[in-house]
């Protein structure tokens, strides 16, 4: 089971992947401890992918109006992050 900081990095690495593709199989490489490469597949379901398009319009709309929230009152870890997300979501911020 991977740490809270690899949990955040995946789900990261999930939202990167899902913003740059269609809701289908995709593969990302990534090098292990030992430096070998390896080929990973995720599957990214119409729920996911809608869910990463409106937290990028989101952040667009943010970026445009030059309105960057404050990110302070959310702690660093995967808890965090999702409620930040849904705080941008519901436009509490």
């Amino acid at each position: 089971m991977p740490d809270r900081n690899g949990r955040i990095e995946q789900t990261h690495r999930r939202q990167r992947l899902c913003g740059d593709a269609r809701p289908e199989d995709e593969a990302d490489i990534e090098p292990d401890d030992n430096g070998d490469i390896h080929e990973l597949h995720l599957v990214f379901n119409d729920q996911e992918y809608q869910y990463v398009k409106q937290l990028a319009e989101k952040v667009w709309e943010h970026v445009q109006k030059v309105s960057l929230p404050e990110v302070g009152e959310f702690s660093s870890d995967l808890k965090g992050t999702e409620a930040f997300e849904q705080a941008l979501l519901d436009d509490i911020l």
